[in-house]
């Protein structure tokens, strides 16, 4: 532990402080200890920090904005060279215009507001589609074929086409969608433009399709529970649990949308919130085996139980990238696991320390799971992707969906 305190000057000492305040939390502190004395400083000290530097969760994009200039004795003519045109700065401060992710990067650079506040959806930033979005770069031949933009004549003009992907988008207001591309799994810093209006567009589709699923009772967060993930993660035993499973979760007030993905979008599931409250989680299918059906949705519903929240948060998840940091997705990930087989019992198996088709099946048997569970998590632990994979359940899952085009 640090003995010398000092003020906070910089994000470094911050993120120490931080780590010292997390080591002092996990010990078990006498009331007038001078390690609770310690605590009670650090505290303090990062709320100084925390007031002087906007790092504060509850401040929202523009205010954080009109902040810095404030502090700095900057005008809205200053901030021309960082949004771009005089009208522009003027929309983005009475938000009338959404922040772009090129003016979210070049406004924490020049004035140092922490990009964790900037990527938020500020009061009238809502879900209706943002301005930086670019018409050319929609993947529209495929959305025109899926039938998104509603019945086009063939050699439809642009003015038509941008009227349409417009309506299509408003239709999509009233869910999280926006904020579910910054709060995501996904790693925008990876994603080209197209890709990140292919995500926009498939987000707005599951939002449209979820608005048309009728007679949803309200949900109430004390329903979802371990015991009810448990009896979900137990329907991948049965032929029909996938249907099963969406229709357990629409009552008690739980959407669940099936929608392949677009090109480039690389999308394996969702979850954020209608304007209603209702949760809404995305599906794509994109590997059709049935160890990754029930890991995605498992995951989706851990981000239902834990994270969604009044704030809007929203969760796109690309599980391509197995290097897992966010404390969200590693919650998720251990809801997912838990729920078909804690990590206790499973490291202790046969299973988990020889493991065989046998024992994979066995346990499985045992906790009335698919084997194909067992079969992806051993696959994900030991970085084998070839062993055991004829368990998987390969083909067993969009059949459920027949109306679909994969």
């Amino acid at each position: 532990m640090v003995n010398t305190i000092k003020l906070i000057k910089s994000r470094a000492e911050y993120f120490s402080a931080l780590v010292a305040i997390e080591c002092l939390l996990a010990a078990s502190l006498e009331g007038d200890s001078r390690e609770s004395e310690l605590l009670d400083v650090y505290l303090l000290l990062i709320e100084d920090y925390e007031r002087k530097n906007i790092f504060l969760t509850n401040v929202d994009p523009i205010s954080a904005i009109e902040f810095r200039m404030a502090e700095q004795g900057l005008r809205q003519k200053d901030l021309v060279p960082i949004i771009g045109s005089r009208s522009r700065v003027s929309e983005v401060l009475s938000r009338e215009r959404p922040l772009t992710l090129s003016m979210i990067r070049a406004l924490s650079a020049a004035l140092g507001i922490p990009l964790e506040i900037l990527i938020k959806v500020s009061t009238k930033q809502d879900v209706s589609p943002p301005s930086n979005l670019d018409i050319d770069k929609f993947p529209l031949s495929e959305m025109i074929k899926r039938g998104w933009l509603g019945s086009l004549p063939k050699h439809a003009s642009r003015d038509t086409v941008e009227l349409a992907v417009n309506q299509f988008l408003t239709r999509a207001s009233g869910t999280q969608p926006v904020s579910a591309l910054y709060r995501s799994g996904l790693k925008l810093s990876g994603v080209s433009d197209s890709g990140m209006h292919s995500c926009f567009a498939w987000l707005a589709r599951v939002s449209v399709v979820a608005k048309e699923v009728l007679d949803v009772p309200t949900y109430r967060a004390s329903t979802l529970n371990a015991e009810l993930l448990s009896t979900i993660a137990k329907l991948s035993s049965d032929r029909d649990g996938p249907v099963k499973a969406i229709e357990l979760l629409r009552s008690i007030g739980v959407i669940v949308v099936v929608e392949p993905g677009l090109p480039k979008s690389h999308i394996d599931g969702a979850a954020f919130l209608a304007n209603n409250r209702t949760p809404i989680i995305g599906l794509t299918l994109r590997y059709d085996r049935v160890d990754h059906f029930w890991f995605t949705l498992l995951h989706e519903l851990g981000h239902v139980w834990l994270h969604l929240s009044e704030n809007g948060s929203a969760y796109v998840d690309n599980f391509s990238n197995t290097d897992v940091t966010e404390k969200p997705e590693k919650e998720a990930n251990r809801v997912a696991r838990d729920a078909f087989i804690p990590i206790s019992t499973w490291k202790r198996s046969p299973a988990s320390i020889s493991p065989t088709k046998e024992s994979l099946i066995s346990l499985a048997s045992k906790h009335e799971i698919h084997p194909a569970i067992l079969a992806g998590r051993f696959q994900f632990e030991s970085g084998n992707f070839q062993r055991f994979r004829n368990l998987l359940g390969q083909g067993e899952i969009r059949k459920h969906f027949p109306k679909l085009r994969f």
